[in-house]
């Protein structure tokens, strides 16, 4: 949501900022479909942890952006990560959690995202009227990103029979 007002706030062009939303947008989609099946491949854990990893990527690109092209990459980062992680969201949970509840699982993780998805701008928006600017928001955002880089790779596997003959277990 702030992507654009940012990128004009540090001389980008109208045009140029509404460019990186489109690249944005773009990035997701080829993230969900080109992305989807990496969790297959090499795990849904390590999956999940390239997106936030790239997500990370994304933000310090966007702290210290200042041409258009820096912004395109960071769009380019972030759409493949969001793409990337919605899509490990179901299979991750029936990783952890195997498939007897996937459904109030799946839908406990969808709610705490739409939760932050509201938060998050609302609070980046109240940090740039305080400040003046989004550099303490991102790098907010930076350290967040880490800390879920952080748990993520102290995730374990909730280990029953069902989860193991319904689930791959890479």
């Amino acid at each position: 949501m702030h992507i654009a007002p940012y990128a004009t706030d540090v001389g980008i062009s109208s045009t140029g900022a509404a460019t990186i939303l489109s690249i944005l947008g773009g990035a997701t989609i080829v993230g969900q479909i080109g992305m989807g099946s990496i969790g297959d491949k090499i795990g849904y854990k390590r999956a999940f942890l390239v997106g936030i990893i790239c997500i990370v990527a994304a933000i310090f690109i966007l702290i210290i952006a200042r041409q258009l092209w820096a912004f395109y990459l960071s769009a380019i980062f972030l759409g493949l990560a969001f793409g990337n992680c919605s899509t490990q969201e179901s299979p991750i949970a029936a990783w952890l959690f195997g498939l007897a509840s996937h459904g109030i699982i799946l839908g406990i993780f969808a709610c705490s995202f739409t939760i932050g998805a509201a938060i998050g701008p609302l609070l980046l928006g109240y940090m740039f009227d305080v400040t003046g600017n989004y550099q303490y928001a991102l790098w907010i955002a930076a350290a967040l990103a880490i800390v879920t880089v952080i748990l993520t790779t102290s995730i374990k596997q909730i280990v029953t029979e069902s989860t193991l003959k319904t689930v791959s277990t890479k």
